[in-house]
């Protein structure tokens, strides 16, 4: 609402007038800052330059505001940490983050950001050139692999079925939509909506997309049942909505026939109704062992460890899979069949070309016409 101020009339406000305009836009422009960071970022931040400020109290130097010099230290002690299994303890992309959390300390002291010196730019570069922290990426599963996936897990059994019926939607919806972890975890019921030709998921905040604009990723329905994200949500629904109501959801489990047998019955999307459980209630949930579903949003580490579970039934090596395999998966299974790069960014919410380009060269390297398959040989 406008508010009317009092004026001279020289065209200037009067003093007292002019003292509290600017107060009052004082007061909205640091509820504007307040909000420019994430409040996930704006934990990780604080945590990493409270590591910092104990760094600095150990070995007697001032954390703010910190020298250049202190801070090329402090990266190189980072660096220099290793587990008990030889490898480095923090990657460069999480030394990375711990520079911006100081370089925002110091920005939001009124202080210069000693990061910005030419030295400190420096031994990070060095850092990551070093090899000492080799990124590892998850490897991507493919549409059959997930297909395998779904149909060797239990939906059939209980109480195992429950979490079958959980984990096949939140991977089916991870991998036809492209998402990532924390974006998975992130979905409330009311983000799933099923629509004529599949399912909708409303992504109200991601990783690249800190101001919360939001985007609409559509997951068609599956040519089978058992890779039909729509399906998998309207079974696990149904079982929150059970849960919910304080009902027994046995039965919706035990005659769920075997995932290998779906394809004879027809969608479940387009024959049975979702169920309704409350919309603002997470979409994915923790399950206690005996099945029941807690109130609290699933972990993203939670993802991690399922996908590196179920990948041993398909003969997987765990170790080399994660949550992020979904996403990888998506990419290069959508490249390997022929989409192009501005289709998969599109679905992926992707930026830029470079992990498309990464994924290409390391399971895909005839992607785009590659010159080699011109040579004539």
């Amino acid at each position: 609402m406008r508010q009317s101020v009092s004026s001279r009339s020289d065209g200037q406000l009067a003093p007292r007038a002019a003292e509290e305009l600017i107060a009052r836009l004082r007061a909205e422009a640091d509820e504007h800052a307040a909000h420019a960071r994430s409040g996930r970022t704006v934990e990780l931040y604080a945590a990493d330059f409270r590591a910092f400020r104990s760094w600095c109290q150990l070995v007697g130097e001032r954390p703010l505001p910190a020298s250049s010099d202190t801070v090329s230290v402090y990266l190189t002690h980072l660096a220099s940490l290793v587990r008990g299994d030889g490898e480095a303890r923090f990657k460069p992309s999480s030394i990375a983050r711990k520079v911006a959390a100081i370089a925002a300390v110091h920005r939001d002291a009124g202080y210069a950001s000693p990061t910005a010196d030419d030295r400190v730019r420096r031994v990070m570069a060095g850092i990551r050139r070093s090899g000492d922290a080799t990124v590892r990426r998850m490897r991507p599963v493919f549409t059959d692999d997930v297909r395998g996936i779904v149909e060797a897990m239990p939906h059939h059994v209980w109480p195992a079925g429950v979490k079958a019926a959980r984990d096949a939607a939140a991977f089916l919806i991870g991998f036809g939509a492209a998402l990532r972890r924390s974006s998975i975890v992130s979905l409330d019921v009311g983000d799933l909506q099923l629509v004529d030709y599949g399912l909708e998921v409303h992504l109200r905040r991601s990783k690249t997309d800190q101001a919360g604009v939001g985007a609409t990723l559509p997951v068609p329905t599956g040519t089978h049942i058992a890779t039909c994200a729509a399906c998998a949500w309207v079974r696990w629904s149904r079982i929150l909505e059970a849960l919910e109501r304080g009902c027994d959801p046995l039965a919706l489990v035990v005659t769920t026939s075997p995932a290998a047998e779906w394809d004879a019955r027809g969608h479940w999307c387009t024959t049975i109704a979702p169920g309704k459980p409350a919309k603002s209630a997470p979409a994915f949930r923790p399950l206690t062992a005996s099945g029941s579903v807690l109130d609290r949003r699933l972990s993203g580490d939670a993802i991690y460890r399922a996908v590196k579970t179920r990948s041993k039934s398909v003969d997987l090596n765990p170790v080399l899979y994660g949550a992020h395999s979904l996403r990888a998966g998506f990419v290069t299974q959508a490249r390997r069949n022929g989409a192009s790069r501005r289709q998969v960014r599109l679905q992926a919410q992707l930026a830029t070309d470079s992990m498309i380009d990464v994924y290409d060269r390391e399971y895909n390297p005839l992607a785009g016409g590659n010159a080699v398959t011109m040579l004539g040989l």
